[in-house]
């Protein structure tokens, strides 16, 4: 990166060869620094703690201490990047789920049989992510903490209930998510999510969500419905849009990979729901980058509130923390604070002379 100190990475894993084989593949980018290799879990948090990488490359299978297990220590006592090295199973995926609930920011599938590893695919996108990751990993901006009384006020009254609430969110957004919809009642509007993951995570994440909350969740792909009283999960790994149907309904329409490697995109969806809404709400959780602020302004703009997580309650201030730097946050909450709110827009407000807005 001309101008810009190199990208420090460490990379943990007991396989030798993938050790050997990461090293090749991010040693082909002259933005890349390898820091420190670890062969365990427990080693993986001593180099966090020692090193303090821009990004760690984390297997989940170790001895010692697992992947998940070392991810949980990095993020308690030196959180960086963790990009996790998964195994293209189910098993593999259903620890990935939880490994984007402990706060890992992305995964790289490989192949458990090494004669199919697709060195040159593998490398591109590491490279990619690496980067990406890397240069999202800044200070989270100072933010005045507001108490949660006083920013109460100017989000309470709303003429009636949204046509629709977006939550966007990133790194950690998965547990705060499901914290925050267990706090929320059936909502009487769509709700929908944009969760940056993976292809193929958000079904599980969408199953998740429903056992844990009792409500109607489900993820929907293009070309499907948003369910009018419940939440919509946007498909993961590509970005999508809210059009409104001949019939009226609002329905899912996939845009590809509009841009960066975070999908689906808290922007482009804003953006959709200012073009095709009259009344909308937003939440933007815990996560590390911007995604969020482009749109935040276009609600603003139109004097809806956007609901910013409490940067001291994130695994990663970013995307909240940029929000509010830009002077585009209603109020700044607490998960349950932020529940409370949205459980008071799920009910219809008496506009002049008790009728309902």
């Amino acid at each position: 990166m001309t101008g810009q100190a190199p990208i420090r990475v460490a990379i943990v894993d007991d396989s030798a060869f993938m050790r050997i084989a990461l090293r090749q593949m991010l040693g082909r980018s002259p933005d890349v620094e390898i820091v420190a290799e670890g062969r365990n879990g427990r080693e993986a948090i001593e180099i966090a703690q020692r090193e303090q990488p821009d990004l760690m490359t984390l297997d989940v299978l170790m001895p010692e201490l697992n992947g998940l297990e070392a991810l949980a220590g990095i993020m308690e006592s030196a959180p960086c990047p963790v990009l996790m090295i998964s195994t293209e199973t189910q098993q593999g995926a259903e620890t990935t789920m939880r490994a984007l609930d402990l706060g890992a920011v992305d995964f790289i599938a490989k192949t458990t049989d090494m004669a199919t590893l697709d060195m040159a695919w593998i490398g591109n996108k590491l490279i990619e992510k690496v980067t990406y990751w890397a240069r999202q990993n800044r200070p989270a901006q100072r933010v005045r903490k507001v108490p949660e009384q006083a920013v109460l006020r100017s989000v309470e009254e709303l003429a009636r209930v949204p046509d629709m609430i977006v939550i966007a969110a990133s790194t950690g957004g998965p547990r705060a998510i499901t914290e925050l919809v267990g706090g929320m009642r059936a909502p009487l509007c769509p709700v929908v999510v944009a969760q940056h993951m993976p292809e193929g995570f958000t079904e599980d994440f969408a199953r998740h969500l429903a056992l844990r909350s009792g409500h109607q969740v489900v993820e929907v792909q293009s070309g499907g419905e948003i369910l009018p009283g419940g939440m919509t999960i946007l498909e993961g790994g590509v970005d999508s849009e809210v059009k409104r149907s001949q019939a009226g309904r609002f329905e899912v329409m996939t845009r590809g990979t509009h841009q960066g490697v975070v999908h689906p995109s808290a922007d482009l969806l804003m953006q959709s729901v200012a073009e095709h809404c009259k009344l909308a709400a937003a939440v933007i959780l815990t996560g590390m980058g911007d995604d969020g602020v482009v749109g935040s302004r276009l609600f603003a703009a139109k004097g809806w509130p956007v609901l910013a997580q409490e940067p001291a309650s994130c695994v990663v201030a970013g995307m909240p923390g940029a929000v509010i730097a830009a002077g585009m946050a209603t109020a700044v909450l607490p998960i349950a604070g932020i529940a409370r709110q949205l459980n008071r827009w799920a009910v219809p407000r008496k506009g002049p002379g008790g009728r309902h807005g």
